[in-house]
């Protein structure tokens, strides 16, 4: 095996998905630890927290808003740390599903039609028909 790394797992943190999160990232710190690596846990959950000194890696098991939309990944370039997943913009833009298909259709990667619904109670517009409910797929 390679070099032990001091590794912060970001598990838990403000989103409504908290509870999967801090499971799942007490699951990568203890797979971490069981490959001999210098292992701490940070619950971002309020604003104000700090990297351990000497982390030389983040891994980011956070999940939902602020773990997988940017913000985390923004906060942690700017103190320069070194984290696993996507940069900030893409984070960004992967976590806006609109952004996501916009970029897309940009790039011409062959991809469904779509409407963009801005508010629940919108009518469903007139030019699209959706499947009849007898000929959906039960699988």
């Amino acid at each position: 095996m390679g070099a032990k790394l001091k590794i912060t797992v970001m598990l838990g943190g403000p989103s409504a998905e908290r509870e999967v999160s801090l499971r799942s990232g007490a699951v990568v710190a203890e797979a971490l630890r069981s490959r001999g690596h210098e292992v701490s846990e940070l619950d971002p959950r309020e604003p104000g927290w700090v990297l351990l000194p000497g982390t030389e890696v983040v891994f980011l098991a956070l999940h939902g808003t602020y773990g997988e939309d940017g913000v985390v990944q923004a906060e942690l370039d700017k103190l320069g740390a070194i984290y696993t997943g996507c940069d900030a913009e893409s984070s960004r833009i992967g976590f806006d599903k609109v952004l996501t298909k916009q970029r897309c259709v940009e790039a011409g990667v062959p991809t469904a039609r779509f409407t963009v619904v801005e508010a629940a109670g919108t009518p469903w517009p007139r030019s699209r028909h959706p499947p009849h409910p007898a000929t959906r797929s039960t699988k």
